[in-house]
């Protein structure tokens, strides 16, 4: 039996998690990623974050996620509960070759030339500034939800950025994901920039993104 506020055990993900994993950062990237990742095609997209989180040093790999897992109080089973993928920003930079490199390896010459395509909307948007930590993916389960095990993974990112003393993070949510917002701005998020366009609504479906970002004292 799982209480309303779990207890939480924090692991460094593995590549074996793959399974588990990549329907979690599908969740998180919601129809955008089907359209941005798998062209509209929502099992490519699927394959493609798997590939990604299987493979080192790109922006959505295993190296870079912790794994949230709630043990059963009866059984001692672990779930897992949710999943961060968060790096210090003044990173990213060093990852676009490696991240290039997977996505080729992945996609071939031509799905990489749709996927260049699709990246072009995106080179005028503010991703994250290099003095902070940058959250790129937070996920719950779906049956964990509504326990406050986002809020847990919020708080588990802003300790990592504090040990590497960071002073700020931030993150990107979609615009039509208010649900999301109301959590970020809940725990002291702010919006400090937004992107956003009907092409970009017109391509992948949604409205845009916020930048929210959060001082950490």
């Amino acid at each position: 039996m799982i209480m309303n506020s779990p207890e939480l055990t924090y692991r460094q993900a593995h590549p074996y998690d793959v399974s588990f994993i990549a329907p979690l950062l599908h969740l998180t990237e919601g129809v955008f990623a089907d359209h941005f990742f798998g062209f509209g095609d929502r099992d490519k997209a699927h394959k493609i974050l798997s590939g990604l989180f299987s493979k080192k040093k790109n922006r959505f790999s295993y190296q870079f996620t912790t794994i949230a897992e709630v043990v059963e109080v009866l059984t001692s089973h672990r779930k897992l509960a949710g999943i961060l993928v968060a790096y210090p920003a003044n990173q990213m930079k060093q990852m676009e070759i490696p991240t290039a490199r997977h996505l080729y390896s992945l996609y071939g010459i031509v799905g990489m030339m749709r996927f260049l395509v699709n990246a072009r909307h995106f080179l005028s948007a503010k991703e994250a500034e290099s003095d902070e930590y940058f959250i790129n993916s937070l996920a719950v389960s779906p049956q964990f939800q509504g326990k406050g095990i986002g809020t847990a993974l919020l708080d588990h990112a802003e300790k990592k950025a504090k040990a590497d003393h960071y002073h700020k993070s931030s993150l990107w949510v979609a615009r039509e994901n208010s649900r999301a917002r109301i959590l970020y701005e809940r725990n002291g998020y702010n919006v400090k920039d937004t992107f956003g366009s009907k092409t970009l609504y017109k391509h992948f479906g949604c409205l845009g993104f916020h930048r929210m970002v959060k001082n950490l004292g």
